[in-house]
């Protein structure tokens, strides 16, 4: 290997090691011909790819590495995430199940395989995977984090105070504590306590555009003229909207109250149209005060 290509690999693999995926990726499209029969160089690109979302280029990239010689332990792992994204469900566990093959205590891979059998709907073997995974390493930072995911809204109370817990003190950045438990606060509707968790995620990465995006999702969402929309969200949507609306009506002609009727349906058209223009508003207004 000349020296030029050892300092190209040596680049890649600094911006790799610092989690500079865009980087990685621009490095490696100037110098992927010296690298063709590397198969840590195609691992890194397709890593690096499924990071940056761009999933058939990763998939065919770490299949690459692994036709190379590649650990094969370490490309099903990322494969099995890859399908996951992509809702290919059944090779998503295979992939996982590569992985169990070549290492059954691997602690991580029974983490993610629980979350995959959460997504399909498999409930009771998430359970078991989750707590086979904690057997096997009850401090690791990515298992806490999905058990605190997956167990924690649906246990107990104290359940979910333990979890919840165990998350804080794990060795986690606190980057991804924070954009978990905001996530998590998202989720159980409480979007005061989210805005705070994403807030002090931006102090920590300015630089994040996605995370101001949703920080500014989050401030619109919260703001008082767009009461209604969060009270007919509560509703079931515009769908649940819908139904009640319609039949009330209907419910109010029947019984022979035509005037009430008639109100009912100018002040249910009213607020239709206003959950509908109210979000375009706001944006507006804040547009306007910059």
């Amino acid at each position: 290997m000349s020296e030029y290509e050892k300092n190209s690999l040596d680049i890649i693999e600094h911006y790799f090691d610092i989690g500079k995926y865009g980087q990685v990726i621009e490095q490696a499209q100037e110098v992927a011909r010296e690298y063709l029969a590397n198969s840590r160089f195609w691992y890194i690109l397709g890593y690096s790819n499924y990071v940056q979302d761009n999933f058939n280029e990763a998939e065919e990239q770490l299949m690459e590495s692994m036709n190379l010689g590649y650990d094969g332990e370490f490309v099903y792992y990322v494969l099995g995430h890859i399908y996951m994204e992509t809702e290919r469900w059944q090779e998503a566990e295979e992939a996982f199940l590569e992985v169990l093959q070549l290492d059954p205590n691997d602690a991580v891979t029974h983490a993610s395989y629980a979350s995959l059998m959460k997504r399909t709907g498999h409930r009771k073997k998430a359970k078991l995977l989750i707590e086979k995974a904690l057997e096997l390493e009850p401090e690791n930072a990515y298992v806490l984090r999905r058990h605190f995911i997956l167990e924690g809204m649906n246990s107990s109370r104290e359940q979910q105070i333990l979890s919840l817990e165990q998350y804080i003190n794990s060795d986690d950045s606190e980057l991804s504590k924070l954009l978990h438990l905001g996530v998590n606060a998202s989720f159980r509707g409480n979007t005061k306590e989210a805005k705070e968790h994403f807030r002090q995620a931006f102090l920590l990465k300015p630089e994040d555009k996605e995370l101001l995006s949703i920080l500014e999702d989050i401030e619109i969402a919260a703001h008082p003229l767009l009461l209604p929309n969060r009270i007919m969200e509560r509703l079931g949507g515009a769908a649940g909207l819908w139904v009640i609306g319609v039949g009330m009506t209907f419910l109010l002609f029947k019984l022979g109250f035509e005037d009430l009727g008639v109100l009912w349906v100018q002040c249910y058209v009213v607020f239709a149209l206003y959950t509908w223009v109210s979000e375009p508003l706001v944006k507006m207004l804040r547009k306007v005060k910059g």
